[in-house]
């Protein structure tokens, strides 16, 4: 009797491992952002109170610099988001440009080494016809 339950317990694992579907804890692609773009979740403030400082005093070797690299974090990201709204209004002037014809087209005839504008295209004096 017990053996009968052990085969029936077996078997009704193995089944449902085998029709189980994986589980996810979070939707792929979850709204992720670096903790470099949020605000930090302790105060640099605490550092204050640390006891393994070394030579330089707590502020100098923990806060300051933590503050500093929360500054520096802070003017990349706003010039990151110049910079895209520059490159943004250049597609758009390119994209108008394409629609008015104004751009040439690539693909122009072209010489290497070609210095014809630069010197004479007359033939040499012994030479003329």
């Amino acid at each position: 009797m017990m053996r009968r339950y052990l085969i029936l317990g077996l078997s009704t694992a193995v089944l449902l491992l085998a029709v189980a579907d994986s589980a996810l804890a979070q939707f792929p692609g979850a709204n992720y952002r670096p903790s470099a773009f949020r605000q930090p979740s302790f105060s640099p403030w605490l550092n204050l109170y640390r006891r393994d400082s070394g030579v330089l005093d707590p502020y100098h070797n923990f806060v300051r610099p933590e503050q500093q690299l929360i500054n520096t974090l802070q003017r990349q990201q706003a010039s990151l988001q110049r910079q895209n709204v520059g490159l943004q209004t250049l597609g758009q002037q390119l994209t108008q440009f394409e629609r008015t014809g104004s751009v040439r087209p690539t693909g122009t005839a072209s010489v290497f080494m070609n210095y014809s504008h630069y010197y004479s295209v007359r033939p040499p004096i012994g030479r003329r016809r």
